[in-house]
């Protein structure tokens, strides 16, 4: 069978059911969902369109997943190369090598243009936020309206660390969906925001993040400043190089809680926004050691996959039965108790306990 004729039979409607979710179909060729790629919880977070060619083709919105054709979709569900992923479409009948070979040649090249492409927006983005300095004119509202000092002082942030983070707020942030054509962006609707600039070692801005006060759906709690702009890991202390031991937790705001009840300067303490990101955080941990990683309590699997990309052997688990920032707000944990938890944190397991697909 030849790989072209496997690719245009592969239904991508049903390969994205198969992967556990629900299909909305909104008509005119759209279908929409929460992405199984990252596990989004957004219900529309996730895109198929069906193009004037016939061909389908799927865009995650909520996330950072990208874009593609079946193909991408399955390389990236199961965790494949593109001979791997034609092959599982093809369930496994012999095709020709050449083909293939000129195939996977044509889509390497695709993704290095839209890779430069991307860079090209995101330097932009960065550019442009650093020009407007909006994570200053975000912190200058809760000076001018003290009230809103209270939104960060309930989730653990005493106002002098809401100063060090220029940490914010704002009234109406304006949240942008995909329109139907699935490529311009629209004004969908506005809420009230606590923004979190996001600084890598050095002071230097990589994005802001808003979490939202009043979403639409509970799932759907974070957006970026403005488009182009991508997730990156929250650096409690953004003074110094990311090397000795670290802590590394699961978002912003639990970093920022467990940095100030740790109270220790030699402790590094990193929030990795979302489990889909903690594989594409290990570049940050090259000098860590030890590293102690906490997941949430659904997160084990995404924390081992990250300790098996550092290495398990400096890296140490420690799992609670609750979110690590609801339990020191609610006075459970404390400097003590962290810092025990830590002393004595197991090794990881060299085995991962949860096998892929």
């Amino acid at each position: 069978m030849d790989i072209q004729d496997v690719i245009a039979s592969s239904d991508l409607l049903s390969i994205v059911s198969s992967s556990g979710v629900v299909l909305q179909d909104k008509g005119r060729g759209r279908w929409r969902c929460r992405c199984p790629l990252h596990n989004g919880h957004d219900p529309t977070g996730f895109s198929i369109v069906e193009g004037n060619d016939g061909k389908l083709h799927w865009t995650c919105f909520s996330g950072d997943c990208g874009s593609g054709d079946v193909i991408d979709f399955v390389m990236k569900w199961r965790d494949l190369d593109f001979v791997e992923a034609c092959k599982y479409l093809a369930g496994e009948v012999e095709s020709d090598p050449a083909e293939v070979r000129r195939l996977a040649e044509e889509r390497k090249q695709k993704a290095e243009q839209e890779y430069q492409a991307a860079k090209l927006r995101l330097e932009k983005a960065i550019a442009d936020l650093e020009r407007a300095k909006a994570w200053e004119v975000y912190h200058q509202n809760l000076q001018e309206m003290p009230g809103k000092r209270l939104l960060w002082q309930l989730r653990g942030i005493p106002d002098a660390w809401q100063d060090i983070w220029k940490l914010g707020y704002t009234s109406d942030f304006t949240v942008w969906e995909p329109g139907e054509d699935q490529i311009s962006w629209q004004p969908a609707w506005t809420t009230p925001t606590l923004s979190i600039p996001v600084f890598q070692p050095g002071w230097k801005i990589s994005t802001i993040r808003h979490r939202l006060l009043k979403p639409r759906d509970p799932g759907d709690k974070y957006r970026p400043d403005r488009a182009n702009l991508r997730s990156h890991p929250f650096v409690c202390n953004p003074a110094t190089s990311v090397r000795g031991p670290v802590l590394v937790v699961e978002g912003e705001i639990k970093a920022m809680v467990a940095h100030i009840a740790i109270d220790d300067p030699n402790l590094h303490v990193i929030g990795i926004p979302g489990k889909k990101h903690f594989l594409n955080s290990a570049y940050l941990f090259e000098d860590a050691d030890p590293v102690y990683i906490l997941p949430d309590p659904d997160g084990e699997e995404a924390a081992i996959r990250l300790a098996e990309q550092i290495g398990v052997e400096r890296c140490r688990m420690i799992q609670l039965e609750m979110k690590v920032d609801d339990a020191i707000v609610a006075g459970l944990l404390n400097r003590t108790s962290l810092r025990r938890l830590i002393q004595y944190a197991p090794k990881v397991p060299v085995q991962p306990i949860f096998g892929r697909d």
